[in-house]
C-alpha cells in the first residue's frame, strides 16, 4: 500500500495530510503557524515573510505524519505542496535567500513579498498602461494585478535596484522550496502562468520586459528554471532534507501549485462546468473549461496548470474571512464579545447565530466588500470597502449579516462574468475553512447565487489537493483525472437556495450592482480618496 504526504502553505500556518494513495483515506494530519506570521510594519500595502518559516513549519508537520499513522518511510511514494501565490522569493543562485545573504540580511526587498502585497500597485498600473494592444493580458482579463510576479519585481528594481541585481533569481516559494528540498531548479506552470505571463509555446515575454524598462533586460534569465505541470515530478528528496523529514531521499516531490487550485483535485473536480469556490482569508473562484475564452476582468487562464487538456480560470475576491475577522477585531462593543463567552461562544459564533435571526439586507444596510481592493471582475487595488444605511440603531449583528451577504453579491458577480464570456457554469462546489464552520454564510450564498452550494468532504482540501497530484505524480494512477477519481468521495452537505429569500436578494444584489458600477468606474472619487 503506496501513501502520499500533501502539505498546504497558507497564509499564516502550514498544514499536512499523510493519505492513502490509492483510495484517499487520510490517515494523519498536522498544522503549525509560521514563527514570525506576516510583517506589515514597511507601510501600507506592505506584507513580507521570513522563508525560514516555511522551512520551520515544514519540520514541525511531516515527521509527527508518520509516526501517528505507524507507517514506513518506504512506504511513502510522494511529496507535494501548494502556496499562496504570487508568493515571492529574491535568492542567490544556489537557493539561499537573499534576505539571508552578507549585506541583505533583513532587507524589506530582500525578503518574501507575501501574496497580499499590494504596495507594487502603482508598477501594475504601467505595466498594464504599457500592454495594452499587445496581447499580453487577453489571458488575464485586460488587467495586471499588483500581486503578481512582475509587479514585485518592478517595484525592487525601482525601489531598491541593488536587490534586483544581487538577486540571481525570483522564485515563487513553491519553487523555491523545490529547489531547496530536491536540488533541482523547477518551476510550476500554475503558478508561472497564473503569475508571470509565462506559456508554453513562447515562454516568458521578454521583448515586452525589456520595454517595461531597459534593466528586466534579464529578468528571464532570474526567471530560469524547467516548467513542469503540476502533475509531473519535479526532483526527488535530497539526503539531508529526507533525513529532517524522516522519509527516505529519493522519495518523489511533485511540481508545485497554487494553493487555492489545489483545491480543484482536492474537492473531486475534474470535469469542466463546476465553479469552485476555495473559501478562507480571500476568495478563489476557479473552473476548468476545455476551451479558451477571452473574458473581460477574469483574473487569468492557463492551459495544462492543474490537470491536463484542460484550461484552468480563476477569479477571486481580495478579502473574505479577512473582512469579518478585521470586523471583530476593530467594530465589534466589549460588551458583545463578553456575551459571547458567558455563552461558550467566540465572537464569530455569536454573532453569526444572532445575524442568523435576521432577514436579508437587515437595517437596510449594504455593503461593498473591498476591503483589500477589488480582484475580480473590476481588478483594482485603490477601490475600498463601504457601508451604506448606518443609523444610530444599527447593531453589530446586522453589520456582520451585510458584510457576508457584500462578499455573497461579490461572488455572484463574478459567476455573472464568467458565463457572459461563455464559460458554462453547471454546479456550485465549495472548500476551505469557511466552507467547513460558517452554514449561515454558506446559505446566504446558496440564497444569492440561486444555486444549490456542495461542501467539499475533507477539510484540508488544498492539502489533500496537492496529495492527490503526488500521487498521480508518483505513477499510483495512470492519469491525473483518475487519481482524482479514485481519492475523492461526493459531497455530503448541499445548501439548497430558499426562493422567498432568494427574491429578496435579487433586489439587493441590483443595488449592489449600481453601488458597484458607480464607484468602480463613474465616481473616481475612491482613487483621489
Amino acid at each position: 500500500m503506496a501513501y502520499v504526504i500533501g502539505v498546504d502553505f497558507g497564509t499564516l500556518s502550514g498544514r499536512a495530510v499523510l493519505v492513502n494513495a490509492e483510495n484517499g483515506f487520510i490517515a494523519a494530519q498536522c498544522v503549525a503557524d509560521y514563527p514570525h506570521g506576516v510583517d506589515t510594519t514597511q507601510g501600507p500595502g506592505w506584507a513580507l515573510q521570513d522563508p525560514m518559516d516555511y522551512l520551520v513549519v515544514l519540520e514541525k508537520i511531516v515527521p509527527p505524519l508518520l509516526v501517528q499513522a505507524g507507517i514506513l518511510p518506504q512506504e511513502v511514494a510522494g511529496i507535494g505542496w501548494d502556496v499562496t501565490s504570487c508568493t515571492m522569493l529574491p535568492a542567490l543562485a544556489d537557493g539561499t535567500p537573499l534576505c539571508n545573504a552578507l549585506g541583505f540580511e533583513g532587507h524589506p526587498h530582500a525578503r518574501i513579498k507575501l501574496w497580499k502585497h499590494l504596495a507594487a500597485s502603482p508598477q501594475a498600473r504601467r505595466i498594464e498602461e504599457a500592454a495594452q494592444g499587445t496581447g499580453l493580458l487577453d489571458r488575464f482579463g485586460g488587467k495586471v494585478s499588483s500581486q503578481w510576479m512582475l509587479p514585485k519585481v518592478l517595484q525592487i528594481l525601482e525601489e531598491a535596484p541593488e536587490v534586483y541585481e544581487a538577486a540571481d533569481l525570483f522564485l515563487e516559494v513553491a519553487d523555491w522550496l523545490t529547489y531547496v528540498l530536491t536540488d533541482s531548479l523547477r518551476r510550476n506552470s500554475c503558478c508561472a502562468g497564473f503569475k508571470a505571463f509565462w506559456e508554453e509555446e513562447t515562454g516568458y515575454p521578454q521583448e515586452f520586459f525589456a520595454g517595461l524598462d531597459p534593466r528586466l533586460s534579464n529578468l528571464s534569465r532570474k526567471l530560469r528554471g524547467t516548467v513542469l505541470p503540476p502533475w509531473e515530478a519535479a526532483g526527488k528528496l535530497n539526503e539531508e532534507w529526507a533525513r529532517r523529514l524522516g522519509l527516505l531521499p529519493g522519495t518523489l516531490v511533485s511540481a508545485g501549485v497554487i494553493d487555492a487550485h489545489a483545491g480543484l483535485p482536492g474537492s473531486g473536480v475534474a470535469q469542466s462546468g463546476t465553479l469552485l469556490m476555495a473559501m478562507g482569508t480571500s476568495t478563489c473562484h476557479m473552473i476548468f473549461d476545455e476551451k479558451l475564452h477571452t473574458i473581460p476582468g477574469i483574473c487569468g487562464t492557463a492551459k495544462d496548470s492543474v490537470l491536463p487538456g484542460l484550461w484552468t480560470y480563476e477569479a477571486g475576491q481580495a478579502c473574505v474571512g479577512d473582512l469579518l475577522d478585521w470586523f471583530v477585531k476593530n467594530q465589534v462593543p466589549a460588551r458583545e464579545t463578553e456575551r459571547a463567552g458567558h455563552e461558550g461562544l467566540d465572537i464569530h459564533q455569536y454573532l453569526s447565530r444572532e445575524a442568523s435571526e435576521l432577514p436579508p439586507g437587515s437595517g437596510g444596510l449594504l455593503a461593498l466588500d473591498w476591503w483589500n481592493g477589488q480582484r475580480s471582475p473590476y481588478v483594482d487595488d485603490r477601490l475600498k470597502g463601504m457601508m451604506l444605511g448606518l443609523t444610530i440603531r444599527t447593531t453589530p449583528a446586522q453589520q456582520y449579516r451585510a458584510l457576508m451577504e457584500a462578499t455573497a453579491y461579490g461572488t455572484r458577480l463574478i459567476l455573472e462574468t464568467f458565463e457572459k464570456g461563455g464559460v458554462e457554469i453547471r454546479d456550485v462546489t465549495a472548500c476551505g475553512g469557511i466552507s467547513q464552520k460558517n452554514p449561515l454564510m454558506l446559505q446566504i450564498y446558496a440564497d444569492v447565487l440561486g444555486r444549490p452550494i456542495r461542501i467539499a468532504r475533507e477539510e484540508q482540501t488544498t492539502a489533500f489537493g496537492a496529495a492527490i497530484l503526488a500521487a498521480a505524480a508518483a505513477g499510483v494512477h495512470e492519469a491525473p483525472a483518475q487519481a482524482v477519481r479514485a481519492m475523492t468521495a461526493p459531497p455530503e452537505i448541499i445548501y439548497f437556495p430558499d426562493t422567498e429569500r432568494g427574491a429578496q436578494y435579487d433586489a439587493l444584489y441590483a443595488e449592489y450592482r449600481t453601488l458597484a458600477e458607480y464607484f468602480s468606474g463613474i465616481n473616481q472619487v475612491m482613487h483621489r480618496l
